[in-house]
């Protein structure tokens, strides 16, 4: 029962962030298709809470696990971005891709990566 919960949870999170997207006009959901948004939120949610599940299967003390919630925001908010920004457009090397699967387990760094890439192509300003 709580497995179905946490799914529809899931959905209405990556619903209302979609639509919110959509509502206020923001440019990167309005170029875009709506269920690829709503299929990368929703399996963001998915994944992070999943996540979420198995990190509090391991962790037995509160200051632990504040401890390890701490280091896992600032690894999410400030390392993953920028990580996710100089190794997913590199040439696809054997050892590139290597990296790439590695990385792939961390849940933000697919979001964070395809974030980048929809940002790149919905952007009116080529970088050079």
């Amino acid at each position: 029962m709580a497995t179905f919960v946490l799914f529809y949870y899931n959905q209405v999170l990556g619903l209302s962030g979609t639509l919110a997207g959509l509502a206020l006009g923001i440019e990167l959901f309005s170029e875009n298709a709506f269920t690829l948004y709503f299929l990368l939120f929703l399996l963001t949610t998915t994944a992070m809470s999943l996540w979420a599940f198995v990190c509090s299967t391991f962790i037995a003390s509160q200051e632990a696990a504040r401890s390890f919630a701490i280091m896992w925001y600032i690894l999410t908010f400030v390392v993953v971005p920028v990580v996710s920004r100089i190794c997913w457009p590199m040439n696809n090397t054997p050892t590139v891709r290597q990296t790439k699967k590695g990385l792939s387990v961390i849940a933000p760094f697919p979001f964070f990566s395809t974030m980048s890439d929809l940002i790149d192509g919905t952007s009116d300003v080529q970088g050079g």
